[in-house]
């Protein structure tokens, strides 16, 4: 017949609980749950069984939380490069919902509002090209001179603000 599996030393227990302990504190779920196998073959009856157990349960229901934020926090990234905000909002939140340490969301949310605040100031900057050249074409001098002030507060770049000044002193010229 078949014999039942030889005994492991009680050196070679505390080893394999060392392991098991160890895997769980480093959260590496597959070689814990290997090691309580391991156990469990020599030592079927183990007292701290249901403790190791519990805690790899606990460990597989953080790395599943942890990989929902990671996948939120993708997707959310993804609405940003797409400047769908709306979505990385919903994104957003269930990055909060299963962020366990509390460090993917906010820097996730500051993400987006750059993102955000940046899109606007884009749509402003281009209002105010696109009102400078109504004006300017209009002959409106003064108040396309304004524009150009009103890009600058915007932070529109130096070369863009030069083009623009120069296109208003060449109307000017064109008046005078």
């Amino acid at each position: 017949g078949q014999r039942p599996p030889r005994e492991a030393s009680a050196e070679r227990i505390r080893e394999m609980e060392q392991m098991i302990e160890t895997y769980i504190r480093k959260r590496q779920l597959q070689l814990a749950e290997l090691a309580l196998e391991s156990l469990l073959e020599v030592h079927f009856t183990h007292p701290k069984r249901g403790d190791y157990e519990q805690w790899i349960g606990l460990l597989r229901q953080e790395l599943e939380q942890d990989r929902q934020a990671e996948q939120a926090l993708e997707a959310g990234r993804a609405a940003i490069e797409a400047g769908v905000f709306k979505t990385a909002r919903k994104h957003l939140a269930e990055v909060e919902k299963h962020d366990r340490e509390g460090e993917l969301a906010p820097a996730f949310r500051k993400e987006l509002e750059t993102a955000e605040r940046d899109q606007r100031q884009t749509a402003d900057q281009e209002q105010h090209r696109e009102r400078f050249e109504a004006l300017l074409t209009q002959g409106q001098l003064d108040a396309a001179e304004k524009e150009i002030e009103q890009l600058a507060e915007l932070g529109a770049t130096r070369v863009a603000l030069d083009l623009l000044r120069n296109r208003l002193d060449e109307a000017r010229g064109d008046v005078r």
